[in-house]
């Protein structure tokens, strides 16, 4: 004769909770963002500095100058996702998954958004009155891994290019990986409080921060982390810039459709569709710190 608890009842969650995941864009608040939902494409004008000269004698003809201007453009991408959510299993279920399927669509597209900004850092880019020209980022920008992991002394240097660049904004984002968040972490100067004041609450949210004044540089870094920056051979390239060093364009924010496929019996399909597209929009504000993790 089999035990009563045989006959014990079992309880199932109603609805889903989401598998370890990035749930929401860490970049995009990090950087310029357009809407530019009425139009094909979208151009920040630029302008370079200029020189001024002495003037020995009033009475010389003018010497005229001119002052370099440019654009820079970025394009737009369609992105859709689909997932087909059949009757048996609506029927099946002791609750409608519909919305959580719709919460776990839209994750994807904030993991997305990132993906844009951290491929359009080190892109090419398009320069030009219609963006016909190709912008490269430049070799320079680079700090090269010397076969070391994220360093003191690699901050410092990106702060210095920026600077060079007479840098007038009052913070910069660094963004690393987790392996490079371990080795910040591991630097007294980073864990003295006396000398960089980090505080515990900042290290357990995303931003692990990091400010440079207490050195008199006058930029504050901000140091974020993301696992998806690239790596290649073990070299992984963080990310450093200025908001307006890269600029993510929205034509249109995802937007989800139900549909009725009459085509497969009438079942629901849900949709979601974006518009979006990223460019390194200055050079000067764009850096690439590159870390060993072999």
């Amino acid at each position: 004769m089999a035990t009563l608890n045989t006959n014990a009842e079992k309880a199932y969650q109603a609805g889903f909770t989401p598998l370890l995941q990035q749930t929401m864009s860490k970049l995009r608040g990090l950087i310029t963002v357009k809407n530019f939902s009425n139009a094909e494409e979208w151009y920040m004008n630029q302008i370079g500095e200029v020189s001024v000269s002495e003037v020995a004698d009033l009475t010389q003809a003018t010497v005229l100058s001119s002052a370099t201007t440019a654009r820079r453009q970025i394009t737009k991408s369609n992105y859709y996702y689909h997932e087909l959510v059949l009757d048996d299993h609506l029927n099946d279920m002791s609750f409608d998954p519909k919305s959580d399927i719709v919460s776990n669509i839209l994750r994807g597209f904030a993991r997305n958004a990132d993906d844009l900004i951290i491929a359009a850092a080190q892109a090419d880019a398009n320069t030009g009155k219609n963006g016909g020209t190709t912008t490269s980022f430049p070799g320079g920008n680079t700090i090269a891994h010397g076969s070391t992991g994220m360093t003191y002394a690699k901050i410092l240097e990106g702060v210095e290019k920026f600077l060079e660049g007479d840098f007038e904004g009052d913070r910069v984002s660094l963004i690393v990986g987790p392996k490079q968040a371990t080795e910040l972490l591991n630097i007294d100067k980073f864990i003295d409080n006396d000398f960089n004041r980090v505080q515990a609450s900042d290290i357990v949210s995303p931003m692990l921060s990091g400010y440079l004044g207490s050195l008199k540089l006058g930029i504050a870094v901000d140091i974020f982390t993301s696992a998806r920056l690239a790596v290649d051979t073990d070299i992984r390239d963080c990310l450093m810039f200025s908001r307006n060093g890269i600029g993510l364009g929205i034509g249109a924010e995802p937007t989800v459709k139900f549909v009725t496929r009459g085509d497969l019996n009438s079942q629901t399909q849900i949709s979601v569709g974006a518009i979006m597209g990223a460019s390194r929009l200055d050079e000067e504000q764009v850096y690439v710190l590159e870390c060993d993790e072999s």
